[in-house]
């Protein structure tokens, strides 16, 4: 499917829905903090109208309130993956976007291996111990000096794209179908697929 942006067209990459427990913490940010933040802008706007001093006690309490429930809502919506992100595939590279963050492009040729983590739990439920073992490569990564960025939707689906010194995350509906799309960009790129079933944890190379 070509979807058309103004200055390329872009092949849209099926994702993942955001789970439920992404889209809860998403209205309970707004919910939570536009009341707060209401009620510090109107404190502010009573005490500058009152003719307080700037630099008592009170002004300086507010703005501190006003500042800090600002900012953990502008936090909760720029960084947290708890609204949906979009892939898609355009002549300049992998293209991401979400709520906040803009667009994002991965140029293809800056993108040196994949790592893909599958929870399949259609035989029942998953062992800890197989889940460990999976954020425990991740956390590898993250000791190695990576840094990562979440524009994942859902668990279920966990794609890495490794580049020299971050690691981005999406979560596209199918994964195999996703790296068949993006080695018609990178035919020689290096890809490990990792399946947590109920049996435990099965890696392999695609």
């Amino acid at each position: 499917m070509l979807f058309d942006l103004g200055m390329v067209d872009e092949e849209f990459i099926p994702t993942l829905p955001l789970s439920r427990r992404r889209r809860l913490l998403g209205l309970i940010a707004p919910v939570l903090n536009l009341p707060l933040l209401t009620l510090a802008v109107y404190q502010f706007y009573v005490e500058l109208a009152s003719g307080a001093p700037m630099d008592s006690y009170e002004f300086l309490t507010i703005l501190l309130l006003m500042c800090l429930s600002f900012g953990l809502l502008f936090a909760m919506v720029r960084w947290s993956p708890v609204y949906g992100s979009r892939y898609g595939m355009a002549s300049e590279g992998l293209t991401i976007r979400r709520t906040m963050r803009g667009k994002v492009v991965i140029p293809y040729e800056s993108i040196a291996r994949a790592e893909v983590y599958v929870i399949d739990r259609s035989a029942g439920g998953v062992p800890n111990d197989a889940v460990h073992r999976a954020r425990s490569s991740v956390d590898e990564l993250r000791r190695s000096g990576f840094k990562f960025s979440d524009y994942t939707n859902a668990e279920d689906v966990i794609v890495l794209l490794l580049t020299h010194d971050r690691v981005y995350m999406l979560s596209p509906e199918n994964s195999k179908s996703f790296i068949k799309r993006l080695r018609g960009r990178l035919p020689n790129l290096p890809v490990n697929l990792t399946e947590l079933t109920s049996k435990g944890k099965r890696a392999r190379n695609l």
